[in-house]
């Protein structure tokens, strides 16, 4: 079967990117013709290694160099259509292709959706945080925009079968009438079990960190729902020297304050470790050999699952996370970790407590069942469950 993958963020780290990456590789690993667009070439080389066709579509020299303001604003979505309109043109050439946007700009998306629709494409929704609503808060352009989004949505999602990750997620869609479709297949993150290259004191050793005390992680891109703000907030309410917080992603636009400084102003720098920089794969391992648990303090407006969960989950580490969403669900169902109220600082303080009292025993039970529940989702059955939907597009006749 041959797949167009429409994916217009390309280079960019964080949740979308890496799905992408890893359920393509799963796809090609299956014998599919794999085919992903994008603005631009994805960081590292996993393409090749993975046997997947990238096309990165190009603009025009005097358009890529407008970055700034208003402008800038309508390159980009200029870039998404661009990509988009691609994929669509492709899945038109190719009638025995599927087209699946596992990303997409709602606006752009919408119209091009009326005029190249055809059967055989799929739709993955996502992105609780951003195609809900809350990232659209704060000014009344912004406003206009997020309620046009959700129209946009309804529209797509209305002739296109939906693939979404979480059933919170397709609970809420719905529930703001935002998701028009009533063949919605639900399938999670994937994810496949790391096997130990670094071990932790290597991993300590190689960031610095003390044997001594427990290493808490919060990692992946650095965006406001991740709630950083409130995790440096907590761990000033613990005595200093207890806990070794690393803090490894790239910080992103949402974000709206400096983590170093806010650590600085409240006097806990020293229990931090920052590594705000995009962390490249050969260096992934250490940062998750090196701590005890990872850090997953989401925002209460978060109603997804977190991708960072299902990293977690590869390397067997329990977490502290925010009961919301799909996200506290999937902790509470498989007994991930430990649960704290989201956006409350005393009871994230509270939690990290309770972590760091955690006895050795308590800590290889929660490892066992975190490194099960990875076992059971693995992205060569996510890939299989993506392969059912293609097969239910092109039986699809127009």
């Amino acid at each position: 079967m041959r797949i167009i993958v429409v994916q217009p963020y390309g280079h960019l780290a964080g949740h979308f990117s890496v799905y992408t990456h890893r359920l393509c590789a799963a796809l090609a690993g299956q014998r599919h013709e794999v085919c992903v667009l994008s603005t631009s070439g994805f960081r590292g080389d996993w393409t090749d290694r993975a046997g997947v066709v990238h096309e990165a579509v190009a603009l025009a020299p005097r358009v890529r160099r407008v970055s700034a303001g208003l402008v800038g604003w309508a390159r980009t979505r200029y870039e998404w259509w661009s990509v988009q309109r691609r994929g669509f043109q492709l899945a038109a050439e190719d009638r025995g292709a599927v087209l699946h946007i596992l990303d997409f700009e709602t606006l752009t998306l919408a119209l091009l959706n009326r005029r190249y629709h055809r059967p055989r494409q799929v739709l993955t929704l996502a992105g609780a945080d951003y195609t809900f609503g809350h990232y659209y808060k704060g000014n009344l352009l912004r406003g206009w925009y997020g309620a046009l989004s959700g129209r946009c949505v309804a529209d797509i999602t209305r002739n296109m079968l939906t693939v979404i990750h979480a059933e919170r997620l397709e609970a809420v869609a719905r529930e703001r009438g935002l998701l028009n479709s009533d063949d919605v297949t639900l399938i999670p993150w994937g994810m496949d079990p790391k096997p130990e290259r670094v071990s932790r004191r290597d991993a300590l050793r190689a960031l610095g960190l003390r044997e001594d005390r427990p290493v808490a992680l919060l990692f992946g891109q650095i965006r406001a729902v991740k709630g950083l703000d409130d995790l440096i907030r907590a761990v000033a309410r613990i005595e200093r020297g207890r806990l070794q917080v690393v803090v490894a992603g790239e910080p992103d636009a949402t974000l709206g304050f400096d983590p170093v400084g806010l650590a600085t102003e409240l006097n806990c720098q020293n229990d931090f470790t920052f590594h705000l920089h995009y962390i490249v794969d050969a260096q992934v391992e250490k940062f998750f050999r090196a701590a005890n648990f990872a850090l997953l303090p989401y925002k209460g407006y978060f109603h997804g699952e977190s991708g960072v969960l299902a990293h977690t989950s590869e390397y067997g580490l329990p977490v502290v996370a925010s009961d919301t969403g799909e996200l506290g669900k999937r902790v509470r169902d498989y007994g991930l970790g430990l649960l704290v109220e989201p956006e409350s600082v005393e009871a994230l303080a509270a939690g990290l407590e309770r972590a760091i009292a955690t006895s050795s025993a308590e800590q290889e039970s929660m490892r066992q069942r975190v490194s099960a529940y990875a076992l059971s989702h693995t992205w060569d059955r996510v890939a299989e469950r993506h392969v059912e939907v293609y097969r239910r597009a092109t039986s699809v006749r127009a």
